[in-house]
């Protein structure tokens, strides 16, 4: 390996520990435990509206999706082979990502913690980094979503990209109730 090619590599691998602007550690381990099936219970205020629900998988999300455009296109005439195909493609995008995030970890646990780039062949080095990367979407699963002057909605999912949350916290348990006025409260001061 020449100079210039460690160089490169080196660059490399600062531009991929770049972390996005939604950095936040704690909110990336909740996703990673969602994604393994553990939803824990998350209020998420983004772009002013309230979302209260539990940290999920993407397959089910994209298993509405795939019910929605069944609704959707009942009363386009397609061949049904097209159909299923159409409908299909939703589900399989998301499967590949977890198939995906499992072939990353069973590389990651390749390597011992103290490697270093170098040590990477190059025809792994992308998918390496790319393990490390956060997931910039977030799951939830039984939401009930409040929004200022509406009644609270329920729905069964939601997907936020992370760049839109201004602030989040955790529930103590599934079914936790949040009282959401418009109202401002009463001033008390008069």
């Amino acid at each position: 390996m020449t100079d210039s090619d460690a160089l490169a590599r080196r660059l490399d691998r600062l531009q991929a520990g770049v972390r996005p602007d939604y950095d936040d550690d704690v909110l990336d381990r909740l996703v990673v435990l969602g994604r393994a099936g553990v939803g824990i219970g998350v209020a998420i205020l983004a772009d002013g509206v309230l979302f209260v629900g539990a940290v999920g998988k993407p397959v089910p999300f994209a298993e509405a999706v795939r019910d929605a455009a069944i609704d959707a296109i009942a009363h386009i005439d397609f061949t049904a082979e097209d159909r299923q195909s159409l409908l299909d493609g939703f589900v399989q995008a998301e499967t590949r990502l977890q198939e995906l995030m499992e072939e990353r970890r069973e590389l990651v646990e390749r390597y011992p913690p103290d490697t270093t780039i170098d040590d990477i062949p190059v025809q792994d080095s992308f998918e390496y980094f790319g393990a490390f990367r956060e997931p910039s979407t977030i799951d939830l699963r039984q939401v009930k979503v409040h929004y200022q002057g509406h009644a609270p909605m329920e729905v069964a999912h939601v997907r936020l990209h992370r760049s839109r949350i201004a602030a989040w916290w955790p529930l103590k348990a599934q079914g936790v109730e949040v009282n959401y006025s418009a109202r401002p409260p009463e001033d008390d001061s008069t």
